[in-house]
């Protein structure tokens, strides 16, 4: 449902001059790009299976830089800092 929520923002803020150049609008068509995929039969979007979704794609909706990362048999999202 979210991604369908996401989708018909998306073709709302398309259809505002100026709004398609906005960060909100490039975080979501990120997202949207990155977590989903569109599913003919049903004509609506659909999740990514987690396996197929990369580490590196978007883990925050307000901080891109955020990423996953896998530490042992631990994973973590957000930030990584090393100390010595």
């Amino acid at each position: 449902m979210l991604l369908n929520l996401c989708q018909e923002a998306k073709e709302t803020i398309e259809n505002i001059p100026g709004l398609e150049k906005s960060d909100a609008y490039r975080i979501l068509t990120r997202f949207r790009s990155e977590q989903a995929y569109y599913d003919e039969k049903t004509r609506k979007l659909k999740a990514k299976e987690s396996k197929s979704i990369p580490n590196d794609s978007l883990q925050s909706a307000y901080d891109e830089d955020a990423t996953c990362r896998k530490k042992g048999n631990k994973a973590e999202s957000g930030y990584v800092l090393n100390l010595s």
